[in-house]
């Protein structure tokens, strides 16, 4: 049951905090060297629904994304638990931009050096999380377009290039 664990409460809270892509967006032309405008505003919203998707199924199944298992009724809001149930979710987020930092596409596949990884990589239970992503119960349910894992990489790129906020899209 979802709501028994702390850990669930906060995947659920992170996943409402996503921003809503809207229907019509202006995109930068520095993404759009290498995608057609369709097909980058597909990526995008590909990449939205994989984080709600993987908030959702962490809220659903804690224990096989690795999660804190702390029961909602043992352990107040401020105690050392509820503080990691609180971020826990973001530690697959965290490990999935550093993989997009420290990766490169390489004869049509995205490969990450794992020694760089490791070493910009703050969160927890790291091989847990990549297990959970790469178990049979996830096939089919985050996407395996290029394009969005290109998207990322171009996203990344992009603030590696201009060290500082990467505004991508502006509502309209």
């Amino acid at each position: 049951m979802k709501d028994l664990y702390l850990v669930s409460k906060w995947a659920l809270i992170r996943r409402n905090e996503l921003v809503d892509i809207p229907v019509h967006f202006e995109i930068h032309p520095d993404f759009l060297h290498e995608l057609p405008r369709e097909a980058f505003e597909n990526a995008f919203r590909e990449i939205g629904a994989m984080f709600y998707q993987m908030y959702t199924d962490m809220a659903d199944d804690p224990e096989h994304f690795g999660m804190p298992l702390y029961r909602i009724d043992e352990y107040d809001y401020f105690s050392s638990q509820a503080r990691e149930a609180r971020s826990a979710p973001w530690n697959l987020c965290h490990l999935l931009f550093c993989l997009f930092a420290c990766g490169r596409f390489k004869g049509g596949m995205f490969v990450a050096d794992t020694a760089e990884v490791r070493k910009m990589n703050k969160a927890k239970k790291t091989n847990l999380l990549r297990r959970a992503l790469q178990a049979p119960s996830c096939e089919g349910r985050y996407p395996a377009l290029p394009e969005a894992v290109g998207t990322v990489a171009r996203l990344k790129q992009r603030a590696q290039n201009v060290d500082r906020e990467v505004r991508v899209w502006t509502k309209k």
